[in-house]
């Protein structure tokens, strides 16, 4: 089931002479492993909602979303998703912080506004969520704790 998922992931990407498939510039890709029984397209709407609600928040989508679900969990980690502007700033250590807070605080509007969708899409509860990132490294993160089925 992993290997099937990992093998239709890429979207919006292109092949280097060095065989390596990378993201283009500024376009967001999408990778959507999992483990729940679930089908990888509709992981994928999810991913792309997500997406939209950090564009809503944040002003901008880019770099790659990963889709992880467990067997009560699913998590949107975003790679290279700062823009140049943040890029910079997260290379100094005082602005390590104010990224840290800025997109905690971006991440649970998010995170919340996608709550309802997880819940409709998957027929399972919401526990909580939680939202970390890593301005050095450009990740993103935000976990959902699925409780019991709905209905």
């Amino acid at each position: 089931m992993l290997a099937d998922s990992l093998n239709s992931v890429h979207k919006n990407a292109f092949q280097t002479r060095n065989g390596y498939a990378q993201p283009k510039e500024d376009e967001p890709n999408v990778r959507v492993p999992h483990y729940l029984p679930v089908e990888a397209d509709l992981l994928t709407d999810l991913a792309h909602n997500f997406l939209g609600m950090w564009a809503q928040s944040h002003g901008i989508s880019r770099g790659t979303t990963t889709v992880l679900t467990g067997h009560d969990s699913v998590i949107f980690l975003m790679e290279d998703s700062l823009n140049k502007g943040e890029q910079n700033v997260a290379r100094r250590t005082e602005g390590t912080n104010l990224l840290e807070n800025y997109f905690k605080q971006l991440l649970n509007v998010a995170c919340a506004k996608m709550t309802p969708e997880i819940e409709s899409r998957l027929q399972r509860t919401v526990l909580l969520f939680d939202v970390t990132s890593n301005p050095s490294t450009g990740w993103i993160m935000c976990l959902f704790k699925l409780g019991e089925p709905i209905g």
